[in-house]
Parts: structure tokens; sequence; C-alpha cells
């Protein structure tokens, strides 16, 4: 039910951290900044000789292993979660590797007692490869003439022992290894893969017998009922559609590709089915191009997901759901008639401006229906102001001004000064803590000077340069992190407000989904493109975003 495979680039890594090393030694700041601040606390080890000998083990390693370390682990036939891990990696001459592993073992000294070299996992016990102690901390290493093979289970090992002697191989059978396969056809990097439907099915069928185990009497108590219940409720929700999970880290086309993908059985309920597919966000053209962060998303009908909410409480909680049936009758509102149904599919949420004195957020909701939304949120108010003075506290007050043949209103209370004001405009409700920032908001949409305009959000965007998803999250806090970088530097930190205003600061970034149906996938990407996770990303190659790049900020 888990396949992860990371890429052998140990030879990769000692040539980047190679050039490392020489940036430091041309850059005195740079190379005492980073001695210093990784110094250990016992002393005996700075920073750059710790990542240099990590560096020279993962090469020494690496250049007696083949292309790529996997790691899997099955469900447990108990609880259906995944079980400990078995390791496993070609070995150029396994004998040679023996006798190195074994050398790094004698100079561990003290530390190696939990590691075992077994020689056949078929005919190894528990007590051999323990000294005939009983002893649960071990780690097992089995090594053919081709193959390592490494866990802290000593059964696992005798499966994968098992599996290599038989003609029959049961998991290549399974969709999920075809699933997997399908990943190397274009070539692969990083790999983490989930076998999501039978990892959810083995916990829901635990969660089932739990309930009966815990109580044999279930008449009397409802045990098997409540796990029964449990499964009902990850039904109501869709997650019993889910199929797998899957995460790529590659270069693709000498670039950096990223992606996570969850697929699942196409079915018209639950949170698989609510975002839209791929399109235009009208709600962003409300935001300016240099809003901070910027969270947006487009559903395929709002009252289908409030159906499945209310559904998924009746089934998880019969008596809350009939509480919230009964005060919705009594206040004469229906949350899916008069809240969702007006509502359109798109929603945005920013922060758009200062943080200071008044965060400078915004919402942005498209809307089907403005008289019947704006009759809902007023009766609701009434209702409320109702209740606010039955225990003597200061009702919400309206406010209503017009201008430019718009409506704005403000809604507080005495006991808070800030309220919230809106607007109906082009078919959305734009909302804020201001009327000024809501009316600059409505500018923005007029003069076509957006976010969508942004030159950094132009830059963040996919390959095709089309700002159309079905969800989207976009981050350029560089004017946010200046004050408090300002604030560092003046308490004399300034090699950390150099840090926090280069890397954090320096460039904007998007994360984004696509819903296609059978499928969600998710990429990031960053003002340079894709992020990918290579060896120059890590150790801060030039043109990098990387380890040496926050250094050489932090010196600048």
């Amino acid at each position: 039910v888990l396949y992860v495979a990371i890429p052998n680039v140990s030879e990769t890594l000692s040539k980047a951290n190679q050039i490392l090393q020489e940036n430091l030694a041309k850059n005195p700041d740079l190379k005492d900044w980073y001695e210093n601040n990784g110094q250990s606390k016992n002393g005996r080890a700075n920073g750059r000789q710790g990542l240099n000998q990590a560096i020279n083990l993962a090469r020494e390693f690496g250049s007696q292993l083949g292309d790529e370390i996997v790691v899997g682990a099955e469900a447990g036939a108990q609880n259906g979660e995944p079980q400990e891990p078995v390791v496993l990696a070609d070995v150029k001459d396994g004998g040679a590797f023996r006798s190195f592993l074994e050398g790094k073992m004698t100079e561990m000294g003290e530390d190696r007692k939990h590691i075992r070299i077994i020689d056949d996992p078929a005919t190894a016990t528990l007590a051999a490869s323990t000294g005939g102690k009983d002893e649960r901390n071990g780690f097992y290493v089995w090594i053919t003439n081709d193959l390592v093979a490494a866990s802290p289970n000593l059964d696992s090992l005798k499966k994968v022992s098992a599996q290599l002697k038989s003609s029959s191989k049961p998991f290549m059978a399974k969709p999920f290894h075809a699933h997997i396969a399908s990943l190397y056809k274009e070539g692969a990097g990083l790999v983490i893969a989930a076998d999501l439907e039978n990892f959810i099915k083995g916990a829901a069928l635990h969660s089932v017998k739990t309930q009966s185990v815990k109580s044999p009497h279930n008449a009397e108590n409802g045990s098997e009922a409540e796990g029964g219940n449990h499964s009902a409720v990850m039904n109501q929700l869709g997650l019993l559609n889910l199929r797998y999970f899957v995460v790529e880290l590659k270069e693709k086309d000498g670039k950096p590709y990223n992606r996570a993908v969850v697929s699942y059985k196409e079915d018209q309920h639950g949170v698989t089915s609510w975002l839209a597919a791929p399109g235009p966000m009208g709600a962003l053209e409300f935001i300016s191009p240099d809003a901070n962060v910027v969270g947006a998303f487009v559903v395929k009908e709002p009252t289908a997901l409030v159906d499945d909410l209310l559904n998924t409480l009746k089934t998880a909680d019969p008596d809350a759901w009939q509480k919230l049936q009964d005060f919705q009758t009594d206040q004469g509102l229906s949350i899916r008639n008069d809240l969702a149904a007006p509502l359109g599919g798109e929603y945005a949420f920013a922060i758009d401006g200062p943080l200071l004195p008044m965060p400078s957020w915004k919402a942005i909701f498209q809307v089907d229906d403005q008289t019947h939304l704006q009759q809902t949120l007023e009766t609701t108010v009434t209702k409320l102001n109702a209740e606010l003075a039955k225990h003597g506290k200061q009702p919400l007050v309206w406010t209503r001004a017009e201008s430019d043949g718009k409506t704005f209103y403000q809604l507080k209370t005495a006991d808070f000064p800030i309220g919230i004001n809106y607007a109906y405009a082009y078919g959305y409700l734009i909302a804020a803590p201001s009327r000024a920032l809501v009316e600059n908001a409505i500018k923005y949409k007029e003069s076509g000077h957006t976010l969508l305009s942004s030159a950094k959000f132009k830059a963040s965007l996919p390959e095709d340069k089309q700002a159309n998803f079905s969800a989207m999250v976009y981050q350029n806090v560089g004017s946010l992190l200046e004050p408090a970088a300002r604030l560092m530097g003046n308490a004399g930190q300034r090699d950390a407000s150099k840090a926090v205003k280069g890397f954090l600061g320096g460039k904007a970034g998007l994360a984004y989904v696509y819903a296609m149906g059978d499928r969600m996938i998710l990429s990031v990407n960053s003002e340079n493109g894709p992020i990918g996770l290579t060896p120059s990303d890590l150790l801060g190659l030039p043109g990098s975003s990387g380890l040496g790049s926050i250094f050489k900020q932090a010196t600048q």
C-alpha cells in the first residue's frame, strides 16, 4: 500500500557540495557565517564538516548501489495500516558491499548494536540474529549478489526472500503495481505512491472489527453499528472512492517537474465531486497586482456541497442533524436554499495590502441571486439582534450608502468598532474591513489592473501561462516580511534579517489544483518556474533557490 522510490544522486550531490565549498572559500563573510552558525552543541563538528561527512557517506554508499532506493510497506492484516517498511536497492557487488558495511559498523562501535547482517532470512530467527535476546529495536540487513534488503521486521525480509524464490509475483498482478509502473515510462525521480483504496478499506474494516471486539454484546450498546456508521460516513464523504495518491519530483526535458495526483472513481458525491473543472476565475479580477496571499477555488454546485455535508452529519450524528433541522424550521431559514442556492461557484480570499493597523483582507463570492442572498442576510441579522437584546448585548447595525449606482453595506456593533463592509458588483459580493478596500477592489476590476496582470503572478503560472484552475493559492509575501526584516535588522540581527527578506520574500509562488473528473492534480511553481528536487536546489548551485542561496543572501 506504500511505495517510495528515491533516486541515487550520490555523485551529483558530491559535485554540488564541491561547488558550494568553492563558493564558501571565495567569500570570507559567507564562510564565517556558515561555520559559526553550524556549530554543534558539543562543539565537535561545525556545519561545514557535518555536511561534508553526510555527503561523503552518501557518496560511499551510493557508489555501490543502483539507480534508486525503494521503500515499500504492506497493509497490516489486523488494522489495515502500513506495516514496518522494507528498504530495497540493487547492489553492484554484494560481497564488496557487505565488507564495506561491516567496516562502517566497526567504526560505529556501540551504536552498531541494533544492526544485524543476516545470511538467509528463510533460516534466520529473532534469537539467533540478536544474540539470544528478544530485541525489538533491531534493524536487519540481508545482502545477496545483486540486492540489499533491510527492515526492522525480520518477517518482512522472509517475505522478500520467498518472493525471489517463487515464480508467483502477486504484487505484479495488482492495479497498484501497474499504476506505479506507468510512472516510469517517462522517467522517474523521487516517487511517493500510496494505495488509498486498500488502505482506507482496511482502516474502515478495522474500525468495524475493533468496535465488535470491544463489546461482544452489540445488541446492548450498538458498538458494531458504531463501527459500521464510521464506514458509512467515509462513504458519504466519498473517501471510499479514493484510489491512489502519487507524488513525483524529477527533471523533465531538463526542467524541474513536480506534481501530486489523487485519483478516484468517478462518483457524483463527496469531496472528490466538489471542485469544478479548471476555468477562468473572475473573482481574481477584484484583487490587486500587489496582493500578498490569495486563495481561490471553483465548485460545481454549492447546493450539492451542502447536501453532502448535511447528509454526512445525518449519518454521523442523527441527533445533531435533527437539531439543525429544527433550528432551521424555527428560524425560517434554510442553509441550502437561502445561503447556498443564491451563490455561484467562484470564491476568493486575499490579504491585499498592509497588515497594520488593520489587516487588508478581501473576500469575493460569486452571486447568482443577489436579492435572495441579501434578504437572507438581513433576516439573519434581525433574528440575531433579537437574541442579543435578550442578553443585554449591543445589536448589529446596518449602514447603507449609494455611490456610482452601487449600494455599499456596513455591518458592525458598538462592542467592536471594526465592521464588515461589502457591495455587489458584476455578479460578485466583495467584502473587506473598510469601504475604501471594497471600492478599490471594484476599481481594479474596472481598470483591468489586477492580479492577473501582475508580472510576478504571470511568472508563477504553469508552462501554458493560463490562469485556469480548480483551486489555487498564490503568495508574494515580500512586502509583508519587509517590516519584520527591518525590525530584526534594527535589533542587530543582520544575517537573519537578510535571510528572511532575501529568501522568504524574494520570490512569488503558486500552488494549483486541476480537477479532472477521475483525479486531482496538484503542482507548485515559483517565479523561476516549477519547483523541483534536484541537487542544485538542495545545495545552492548557481540559479537555484537552495541552501547556498540562503547563505549568500544572509551575508550580502
